[in-house]
Formats: structure tokens, C-alpha cells, sequence
């Protein structure tokens, strides 16, 4: 991947992503790897940017939810075979060829298409999301979607930067709202919880809202849109409670920080470390007590 210097710390509007992936500063997409190791920070930080049909889909859904007068410009049709017919896999070299021919378009695969129907109505019809996105069409200062923003870490010196897929900005005394969208396979309020856990989701709204709070802007707490990514595409709003927030947002910091320092000192070293060397003893009580909880019927 192309990296390019970030412009100066600030909050930009209209940045296409890949414009903004290959800003030349540290985002959650890597650091959230330094819960694995060092190692596999380094190496998200280059490799080159991944596309999927997973991607895809994720793309044309934020464009139909935040930006819907994007889509016409943004899909082409899938590509038909030379007899006519369409193509039944996706990965087929006729397909690729097609894709290579288009860049910076997504092939809108008719299943694709209706499902992110499905989504946005299903959104349409949540009072709350829908009332959100209204203030999203009216648009102006006061909501912006795909915002990015960059920022210079005061404690270790390093360049930061996070990409929100809507803000609402505060008003006078009233707080805003961050809003990320997330696609899950079990959007309820304990499937969801797991995937806060799981990918880290508290710890990269504790690394925007620190951004923003660096760059001058506070009173900005996040929420949730977990979308179900099979049908019947539920969708559900979360944000957490009071008590829970104050545990989440003290453990999401200490990871954030430990995570950045560390980044910060394998920048001076050079050295990226694995996993620890040496024989380690493994406790198994944890995964074997979780796992057969309520008996061996549960394995």
C-alpha cells in the first residue's frame, strides 16, 4: 500500500477511504493486533489494502445507509459470460478480469442488492436510527458522515488517526453522538456484547473519542448499530450502561494506552516482538469451565 503523509491534525470531511487508508498513522484496524502481538501490528501496518466481497458489501451498505446519492456512481452490473449467462462464483477470472477493468466500482450482485434493501428498510422502520438518519439528510454542520480525523498522541509523540461513520454534533449543552455501524451475526443485547469483547469495539471508541477530545472536541459518546448479516437483518442500537461504561471505558483505556506505547517503542527499536519465548505453562480452566458450562450436553 501507498502511504502518504497525514495532513495536519484535524477533522477532515469528504476524504474517500482510500484516501484515508493510506494516511501514514496508526488506526484501530491495526493496533487492535497488539492483543495478539507486536508482531501482527507490524503486520497489518503493511500489508497492502485487503478487498473482499465482504468489503464490498460493507461499502455499498455505508453508502446506502450514510450516502445514498453515492450508489448510482459507486455500483455496475455483474458482468455476463460471452453466451449471455451470468456468472455463478465470484471469484471466476472473467469476473476478476471485469473488476480490473472498473476500478473504484463495486459489482452490485443482485442478492447483495437486496439484501442492504432489506437492512435499510429494516433501519427505516427503528424510530430511533430513523430519526438519526433524517438528521443525516438535512445534512450542514451539525451531522457529518465518514468523518476522519488525525491526531498527534501527547504522551508518546505518534501520529493517530480514526474514521467515524456518523457524528451528530453537540449542541450548546447537549452532548452529540458517535455513531459506528457494526455487522454481527447475533445483533441482540448478548450476542453483541460478545462482539464488543471479541473485536474490541470499546477500545476503538475510547481511541476516537480521545482523538476528538485532543483536537478540541468533547461531549461526543458513541453508539452501536449492530446489523444482523443474514436475514432477517436485525437491526438493533446500543449504547452502555452507566455502570457498565465506567468499567468498559477504564479497561478500553488501559489496552488503548498499553497497546499505543508499545507501538511508540517498536517505532524507536525497530523490534516488532512475537509471542514469548520459552516453555509456558497453559491453564485450561478458563476455556474447559466456559466451554461446559451446565454440563458436557453443552460442548
Amino acid at each position: 500500500m501507498n502511504r502518504v503523509p497525514p495532513p495536519p491534525p484535524g477533522i477532515y470531511f469528504g476524504v474517500p477511504f482510500h484516501e484515508y487508508n493510506e494516511w501514514e498513522a496508526i488506526n484501530f484496524s491495526a493496533l487492535k493486533w497488539a492483543r495478539v502481538s507486536m508482531a501482527d501490528v507490524r503486520e497489518h501496518l503493511d500489508e497492502a489494502e485487503k478487498t473482499s466481497d465482504q468489503m464490498a458489501f460493507g461499502t455499498l451498505l455505508h453508502a446506502a445507509m450514510l450516502e445514498p446519492e453515492r450508489l448510482p456512481s459507486l455500483m455496475i452490473p455483474p458482468p455476463p459470460k460471452p453466451n449471455g449467462e451470468i456468472y455463478k462464483t465470484r471469484d471466476a477470472q472473467g469476473v476478476k478480469d471485469y473488476q480490473a477493468k472498473h476500478p473504484g466500482k463495486i459489482i452490485a450482485w443482485d442478492d447483495d442488492v437486496q439484501a442492504i434493501r432489506r437492512i435499510r428498510a429494516n433501519m427505516l422502520k427503528h424510530p430511533e436510527i430513523s430519526a438519526m438518519m433524517e438528521q443525516r439528510i438535512s445534512g450542514g454542520r451539525d451531522c457529518n458522515v465518514e468523518v476522519s480525523f488525525t491526531w498527534v498522541d501527547p504522551e508518546t509523540g505518534v501520529r493517530c488517526k480514526a474514521r467515524a461513520d456518523m457524528i451528530i454534533w453537540p449542541k450548546g449543552s447537549k452532548a452529540g453522538t458517535r455513531v459506528d455501524f457494526k455487522s454481527c451475526a447475533d445483533p441482540t443485547p448478548d450476542g453483541f456484547a460478545r462482539s464488543i469483547g471479541e473485536y474490541g469495539y470499546h477500545i476503538q471508541d475510547h481511541m476516537q473519542e480521545e482523538g476528538l477530545r485532543i483536537l478540541g472536541r468533547e461531549n461526543v459518546p458513541g453508539q452501536w448499530f449492530a446489523i444482523q448479516n443474514s436475514a432477517p437483518y436485525k437491526i438493533a442500537a446500543y449504547y452502555p450502561t452507566t455502570e457498565v461504561d465506567t468499567l468498559m471505558r477504564g479497561y478500553a483505556a488501559k489496552e488503548y494506552r498499553g497497546a499505543l506505547n508499545d507501538y511508540a517503542m517498536c517505532l524507536r527499536t525497530g523490534e516488532w516482538p512475537g509471542l514469548p519465548t520459552g516453555v509456558r505453562p497453559i491453564d485450561l480452566r478458563v476455556y474447559y469451565s466456559s466451554r461446559y458450562t451446565g454440563g458436557p450436553s453443552h460442548n
